[in-house]
C-alpha cells in the first residue's frame, strides 16, 4: 500500500505544480466525476473499471482542452459545464442501473484496502510514465505555464503540449480514484502545490517542497487510516491541509 501511496504521491505532486500555475485548479474535480461515470458503467458491464474510467476522463480532458484552444468560452465555464454533466451521468447510470452503493462508495472516498493486482500494476506504470514524460516535458511545460504566448512564438506546439498534459492528469485521475476518492482527487492534486508555493523560494523549490509534501501526505495518511481505522482518503487530505496550515505562516 506504501508504494502504491507513494507513486501516487509522488505523481500527484508533479501535476499539482502546473496545475496551480494554469489555475486548472477545478478541473480534477471534473475529471473525477467524469471517471465516476466510468465506474459506474464499468461495474455495470463487469469490465476494468479503471479502463471505464480512464476513457470518460480522457474524452473529457480533450474536449475542455479542444473548447479552451477555440476560445468558445472561458476555461472555468467550460469546467462548470463539463462538471456538472459528468456528475449528472455518472448518477443517472448508478440509479438507472442499479449499480452497488457499497461499490461506489469505495470510489468516492478511496479504499486502498481493496485495489487489485491490475490496479496495483497500472498505478505504477502511470507513475513511471508520468516520470517519464517530465523528463522530456519539464523545461516546455514551466515556459507554457508563465509564458504560452512566447512559448508559442518560440516554435512550441503549445496546443499539443496541452493535449499531452491533460491526457496525463486524465490518467492519473483514473488510477488513483480507489485510493483518494472521486471527492478527494482535487484536494491531493492542488494541496501540496498550492502549500509549497505560499513559502516563494521560487519555481523549483515549490516542485521539490510539492513532492515532499505531497509524499509525507500519503504516506502518514496511509499509516493513521490503519492505526485509526479511518478512510486513506480523509486522512490523506486532512494531512495535506495541516501542512497547508502550517505554512501560511511562512507566507511573504
Amino acid at each position: 500500500m506504501i508504494v502504491v501511496g507513494a507513486v501516487i504521491g509522488l505523481t500527484a505532486a508533479m501535476l499539482g505544480v502546473f496545475v496551480i500555475l494554469r489555475k486548472l485548479s477545478y478541473f480534477p474535480d471534473a475529471l473525477a466525476h467524469a471517471a465516476l461515470a466510468g465506474i459506474a458503467l464499468g461495474l455495470l458491464l463487469h469490465i476494468n473499471v479503471v479502463a471505464g474510467a480512464a476513457v470518460f476522463g480522457l474524452v473529457m480532458a480533450l474536449g475542455v482542452a479542444y473548447l479552451e484552444r477555440r476560445k468558445i468560452l472561458g476555461l472555468d465555464t467550460i469546467i462548470v459545464i463539463f462538471f456538472s454533466t459528468a456528475l449528472a451521468l455518472a448518477v443517472i447510470i448508478a440509479e438507472f442501473l442499479r449499480v452497488s452503493e457499497d461499490d461506489l462508495m469505495g470510489y468516492l472516498f478511496g479504499d486502498i484496502s481493496k485495489i487489485t493486482d491490475e490496479t496495483f500494476i497500472l498505478s505504477i506504470l502511470v507513475g513511471l510514465l508520468a516520470i517519464l514524460i517530465f523528463i522530456f516535458k519539464f523545461k516546455i511545460w514551466t515556459k507554457i505555464s508563465f509564458h504560452e504566448d512566447l512559448a508559442a512564438v518560440e516554435g512550441i506546439k503549445v496546443a499539443r503540449e496541452n493535449y499531452i498534459f491533460m491526457f496525463l492528469l486524465a490518467l492519473f485521475v483514473a488510477v488513483s480514484l480507489r485510493v483518494v476518492g472521486t471527492i478527494l482527487i482535487g484536494p491531493l492534486l492542488v494541496i501540496p502545490a498550492a502549500t509549497a508555493n505560499n513559502f516563494r523560494l521560487g519555481f523549483k523549490w515549490m516542485f521539490l517542497l510539492g513532492v515532499l509534501f505531497s509524499l509525507a501526505a500519503v504516506i502518514f495518511g496511509i499509516l493513521f487510516s490503519g492505526i485509526f481505522e479511518i478512510s486513506v482518503g480523509p486522512a490523506v487530505v486532512l494531512i495535506a491541509a495541516a501542512f497547508f496550515g502550517f505554512s501560511l505562516f511562512f507566507k511573504r
